[in-house]
């Protein structure tokens, strides 16, 4: 249903979740309620964040990501400060008695951008090695390892109920230099290890190497403060060149067409589960409505500022301050992430809903308007200067 009315698939999974989950307020059916309680469901929905990130980190290069160039990297930075900054002003407002690492955590889910969805809009608009669609890939691939990393460390001090400046830095400090680490082992020796382990090792003795090193990450990095969906992506960066060869043919086939049995099986379960969380009866609470508008418009032309950013001359600035606005399945994991923990109330997390399914719902429609304009624009130039140039050929 979702297809069909043009929304992401994401959507009608949230969507589902949000009807199930409050059947029990409409009927006084409660049979759906294991989807908020049970917490079987709640370890599947978990394993289905560390799949989500896992094959994020199996469709990114790290090299590619290096060569985007100075306009990602500001992309990135102005995408991050302005909407930081105004989510702040809004809790500051809006959310006077909730706690400081409430704030906190808002202002670095408003960050977030939707990768997924932005990249594939790019695709289908055959616009991915157009200078906007590489400036806009680079930025939301940077954009989402910053927001995860900084919101592993500051969602671990809130939940545990303060947060310490100086400890927060010295926490940060220790996530810095392991991803550091970690990326430059990537970029050393990631190749050469997937190499290796697809000549000299079967499918059989892959996988269990596969899944055990990625566990291993998650925990890795969950042990220092960070959340372990890090690890998991990190695991997804280092293991993207490892190839599963089948002892009895010899065929090879990629980690992702192992991992994609599960991820269409959990991370269903994932979205789901986090619409069920919402409660409908505070889309009825005019606060929570307004506090979802407030931070709607704060996220938005805070992403708006980006078009300011690429130094790029004659690049179609609009679009990338439009695509960077757009919010899908990385704000709705880390939403989910803050619910869990007890970060976010009722109000707060319906409000995050209702940016996700505003933003993902206008801003691809704006984007795929301004690129093809775009397209038809610089069209109409390339053929004016072919039927100028033709005529000095004819007059010559």
């Amino acid at each position: 249903m979702a297809r069909m009315l043009r929304l992401p698939e994401v959507v009608g999974k949230l969507i589902i979740g949000l009807k199930l989950g409050n059947v029990f307020a409409f009927t006084g059916w409660d049979f759906f309620d294991f989807l908020r309680t049970m917490p079987f469901v709640k370890m599947v929905s978990y394993f289905g964040t560390l799949i989500l990130l896992f094959t994020a980190g199996l469709n990114t290069d790290l090299r590619a990501l290096l060569r985007v160039g100075t306009s990602s990297l500001l992309v990135c930075l102005g995408g991050i400060i302005v909407p930081a900054g105004l989510g702040l002003m809004v809790g500051h407002f809006l959310l006077p008695d909730t706690s400081s690492g409430t704030k906190l955590l808002l202002a670095i889910i408003l960050c977030n951008s939707s990768t997924g969805l932005l990249l594939a809009v790019l695709s289908e608009l055959k616009a991915i090695n157009t200078l906007e669609g590489r400036v806009i890939a680079g930025a939301v691939i940077l954009t989402e390892i910053v927001v995860i990393l900084t919101f592993g460390v500051v969602s671990e001090f809130a939940a545990r109920g303060g947060v310490s400046l100086m400890g927060m830095s010295v926490s940060f400090g220790i996530a810095i230099t392991l991803v550091i680490i970690s990326l430059i082992t990537i970029l050393r020796y990631g190749e050469k290890f997937g190499n290796f382990l697809t000549r000299r090792m079967t499918e059989g003795v892959n996988i269990p190497i596969v899944v055990i090193l990625s566990l291993l990450l998650a925990f890795m990095f969950g042990s220092v403060g960070l959340h372990t969906v890090i690890g998991a992506f990190i695991a997804g960066l280092f293991l993207r060149n490892v190839k599963l060869r089948n002892s009895d043919n010899g065929e090879h086939r990629t980690v992702e067409s192992f991992i994609r049995p599960f991820y269409m099986l959990l991370v269903p379960i994932l979205f789901v589960r986090v619409g069920a969380q919402v409660e409908m009866k505070s889309f009825l609470n005019m606060e929570a409505v307004s506090l979802g508008l407030a931070i709607t418009g704060a996220a938005v032309i805070g992403k708006i500022f980006c078009s300011v950013c690429p130094i790029e001359k004659g690049i179609n600035r609009l679009a990338i301050g439009i695509g960077m606005a757009t919010k899908m399945e990385g704000t709705l994991i880390l939403a989910g992430i803050g619910r869990d923990i007890g970060m976010l109330n009722d109000a707060v997390f319906s409000s995050v809903i209702i940016v996700i399914v505003l933003t993902s719902r206008i801003c691809p429609s704006l984007l795929r308007l301004s690129l093809r304009k775009q397209g038809v624009h610089r069209k109409g130039l390339h053929i004016a200067a072919e039927k100028k140039e033709l005529e000095e050929v004819t007059l010559n």
